[in-house]
């Protein structure tokens, strides 16, 4: 069942509690799948008690533990972003700035694809369009190049299609229902640190009240890059 615009509205700012389970299975940079310490496409959770398997990470930069919870994230969507992390500065695609509301709708196209393309696509094609979505929320990202990572000519074909989409002068009834089927998860003050996450018809409300539990103990770091560059502190996974 597609999630409505009026019906999202309605769930806008709600807290959930997120409990992260699996890791993604495909690892690597987008080009090799090389680079082990990065996970990249869909991780499995609970929100409010309902098994998920298809929170995706927007953001490269942050990391989260797996398994780690309960966490609270507030739920927006691209009904009502006044809530999510990434406010400004986004990547450009085609020579075009993003805007807020560009870069979740095109986040929303790619999450669709990524979503069709699991678990049976190749762990290449996975990383295509995980490396196409982390980029959307990175100033300095242009056409699929995310940060220290080499240009990827598949991720930025799937960014630069997913952007013709939904900027298209009549979008198609699947854009349409892609960007009104994803739920955005933005850590809370209590859950900061963590990264911001999508999802297709994923839980808005629980059952039951949010709470807050501090982590404990160790998990693998999901989605955290080996950085590179020397302006950049490098963030390492724990094994």
């Amino acid at each position: 069942m597609l999630v409505t615009a009026a019906g999202s509205v309605a769930f806008a700012n709600s807290i959930v509690v997120v409990d992260f389970t699996t890791l993604p299975t495909t690892q690597g940079n987008g080009t090799t799948n090389s680079q082990g310490n990065v996970y990249d496409g869909e991780a499995g959770a609970t929100i409010g008690g309902t098994y998920v398997a298809e929170l995706v990470c927007d953001f490269i930069s942050a990391s989260t533990e797996v398994p780690s919870g309960p966490l609270d994230f507030s739920v927006e969507t691209t009904a009502s972003l006044s809530g999510v992390q990434f406010t400004s500065g986004y990547a450009q695609i085609s020579g075009n700035t993003l805007t807020e509301v560009q870069a979740y709708d095109t986040a929303a196209v790619l999450m669709s694809e990524l979503n069709a393309a699991t678990p049976g696509g190749t762990a290449q094609t996975i990383a295509d369009f995980q490396f196409a979505i982390w980029n959307l929320m990175l100033p300095a990202g242009v056409d699929g190049s995310t940060k220290d990572f080499a240009l990827d000519a598949a991720a930025t074909t799937n960014q630069v299609n997913a952007f013709a989409a939904v900027t298209a002068a009549t979008p198609t009834a699947q854009t349409i229902a892609d960007e009104q089927a994803l739920v955005i998860y933005t850590p809370t003050s209590q859950s900061l640190g963590n990264q911001e996450f999508v999802g297709l018809n994923t839980p808005m409300v629980n059952p039951e009240p949010s709470t807050w539990v501090l982590m404990a103990g160790l998990g693998l770091l999901l989605c955290v890059p080996q950085v590179r560059s020397r302006a950049r502190r490098a963030i390492l996974a724990v094994n």
